[in-house]
Formats: C-alpha cells, sequence, structure tokens
C-alpha cells in the first residue's frame, strides 16, 4: 500500500510538471501546431498589442497628459478604429482643437467620425455620443450634419434645451433665422431661465426687425467666436448646466 500511494504521489508530480515550466512551452508548441491559423491571430492581437495594452496607453494619454495634442488623440482614434468610448472620453480635446487643425488632421476626422458612429451601440444613455457629434461637426461648419445629430440625440436620449438651444443657432449660421427662432423657444420651453438661448433669441429678433444692419453681421457672425454662445468657442456642451 504504501509503495501504491508514493507511486501515485509521483504521478500527480509528474502530472503537475507537465503544466510549468519547459514542458508546459513544448505542450503549447505541439497544440500551436494544429491551430496555425488561431494561433497567429493570437500572436497579433493579444500578445504583440493587446486590448490591455491599448487600455494602458488611452488611460496614460488622459491622464499623464495634461493638454493631450488633437494629433496625439486622432492617432489613438486609428488604433481603436475609431471607438466611440475613446472619442467620448477625448471630446473636448477635440471639439477645442479641431477649429484651428491642419487640413490633414481635419480630413482624418471627418473620415473617421462616421466609423465613430456606425461603431456605436446604444448601452449607456449617460454617454450622449449623438449629440457630442453633432458638437463636432458644428465647430467644422457642417451645419447640417450637426443638426441631424442632434435630432438623433434628441429622439435616442430624449429632448434636452441645450440640444435644442445648439439647433438654433445651426439655423441661425445656414441663414435660416425663422427657424432659429423656433429652436430657441423650444430650448426656453424646457428651460424659461436658459440665459444663452434667452439673449440668442433677442439678438435674431434685433436682427430680423433691422435688416439693413443684419446683413453686415452676417459676415461677422460666421466666424466659431461670433456665432458661439458667450463664454465659449463652441455651441452648448453637455456640461452646460448640467444637460444631457
Amino acid at each position: 500500500p504504501a509503495a501504491a500511494a508514493a507511486g501515485a504521489e509521483a504521478a500527480a508530480a509528474a502530472a503537475d510538471e507537465s503544466w510549468t515550466g519547459r514542458q508546459f512551452e513544448e505542450r503549447d508548441e505541439q497544440r500551436a501546431k494544429h491551430f496555425p491559423n488561431l494561433s497567429a491571430a493570437f500572436y497579433h492581437n493579444v500578445e504583440q498589442f493587446g486590448p490591455n495594452d491599448f487600455f494602458v496607453m488611452q488611460k496614460a494619454l488622459k491622464e499623464d497628459a495634461p493638454t493631450p495634442t488633437l494629433k496625439a488623440v486622432v492617432a489613438l482614434l486609428k488604433l481603436g478604429d475609431w471607438d466611440p468610448d475613446v472619442f467620448y472620453k477625448f471630446r473636448d480635446v477635440i471639439l477645442n482643437q479641431v477649429p484651428s487643425c491642419g487640413q490633414k488632421l481635419r480630413n482624418d476626422l471627418c473620415r473617421g467620425i462616421p466609423r465613430v458612429w456606425s461603431n456605436y451601440f446604444m448601452l449607456d444613455k449617460d454617454k450622449d455620443v449623438a449629440f457630442e457629434i453633432g458638437r463636432f461637426y458644428y465647430g467644422i461648419r457642417d451645419y447640417k450634419n450637426a443638426l441631424e445629430f442632434y435630432r438623433i440625440s434628441s429622439q435616442t436620449i430624449g429632448e434636452h434645451h441645450v440640444t435644442y438651444h445648439n439647433m438654433g443657432l445651426c439655423y441661425y449660421s445656414m441663414g435660416e433665422h425663422s427657424n432659429s427662432i423656433t429652436y430657441f423657444d423650444r430650448a426656453l420651453g424646457l428651460s424659461p431661465e436658459y440665459e444663452k438661448a434667452i439673449s440668442w433669441k433677442e439678438k435674431v429678433q434685433n436682427e430680423a426687425a433691422k435688416p439693413s444692419e443684419s446683413q453686415q453681421e452676417t459676415t461677422t457672425t460666421t466666424t466659431p467666436s461670433a456665432s458661439a454662445p458667450a463664454g465659449n468657442a463652441d455651441p452648448g456642451s453637455s456640461s452646460d448646466e448640467g444637460d444631457a
């Protein structure tokens, strides 16, 4: 009995050793030969640069760099195949720097933002990606696309006074003053004390009452600083008075 027990222990120890050290590597190599495509995919997508490496990189860029450059953010977006979560995390960098960036970076973003939307699945309503994409398009003066994504935001996340205010700004920038007043009114219908909508509605009404001066002012309101609400060089943001 003692000899049998010792033999069993030796066999168990040998079995354990087969899963450690060099023996494990040899077994792994033998199995890999039977699945060459799977082995190659694992090597390229996990061992060389895996999801955890990407997470560490974006976390470092977000937390360790006080002011990330737009070029670095675009490179990260490309590496992640225009991940909506990465776009949302770095939305302020994009929105603040895109109005003054070079043409190449702007072209990269214009090609990539539709990919952000196609990759997006609405799992967290606290992250209004459509609203932020609308702000991006407003920042590059693509007002039609901005309006489209603000509408999507209203339909999917819900009506919000800042969304309607931003739509009013888009219509104003397109020269459709009647529509702009309509959306400023919608914003005020949801938040009667929203000062930006109050001041912009008054501005548009004054311009409509003075058509001769309106034509002259229109040439100045096409610049980001002139056509944006007071206090920011962009439309109302998702942090503006607790918006969506």
